[in-house]
């Protein structure tokens, strides 16, 4: 039986640039499903500052090489404010995500878009970090969890 699990992690991802677009992400990842869903927040030191918010859901895959294996997070967001057109709420697109995750779940790498004002920009290669201490002992036994589910033989 696989292990069953809910594990939150709060990560940033930026290119660590003084004034560069910073994405604070957390998620909680469930490893029935291999899914993550969460909030992510973009923010940049501009005027006007830029401030996006992010209703983030995807899925993860594990990916091994004869050297080392990673963690794909593959994700999409949306605004949680949705304007109304006929007492209908309008779901919009505004983030789209790809990480290559250690597979300690602690670091990585992120290439992403996000859109402002209908243009869309992207950030290619910014560094994915943990944020807190306790974030690691979590993530420490997702890891375990992710690994252990994927040595299971497939019934």
């Amino acid at each position: 039986m696989k292990n069953v699990g809910l594990f939150n992690a709060h990560y940033r991802i930026s290119n660590h640039l003084a004034g560069g677009v910073e994405m604070q992400l957390n998620v909680t990842v469930n490893t029935v499903d291999k899914r993550i869903t969460g909030m992510a927040r973009i923010s940049q030191a501009i005027n006007p500052p830029l401030n996006i918010i992010s209703e983030v859901h995807g899925d993860y895959s594990y990916m091994c090489t004869m050297q080392s294996c990673s963690i794909l997070v593959v994700a999409d967001g949306v605004s949680p404010f949705q304007p109304l057109i006929r007492d209908v709420p309008q779901v919009y697109k505004n983030l789209s995500l790809r990480i290559v995750m250690d597979e300690n779940w602690q670091k990585g790498v992120a290439n992403y878009k996000y859109c402002v004002n209908n243009e869309w920009h992207e950030v290619n290669n910014a560094q994915v970090e943990i944020v807190t201490n306790a974030d690691i002992h979590n993530v420490e036994r997702l890891a375990a969890t992710v690994k252990n589910n994927e040595k299971e033989p497939v019934a």
